[in-house]
């Protein structure tokens, strides 16, 4: 079934948006893992 612009372009932002979530989810993490090493030394 050919797809219509509206459903490529919500599927595309989807996309768009977890992979944006997941990166700042990782950025969170290493700035967590700096903090917790300098509280652990």
């Amino acid at each position: 079934m050919p797809k219509t612009g509206t459903e490529k372009q919500s599927l595309f932002a989807i996309l768009l948006g977890t992979l944006l979530t997941m990166s700042g989810l990782i950025g969170i993490r290493k700035k967590a893992d700096k903090w917790l090493r300098a509280f652990m030394v």
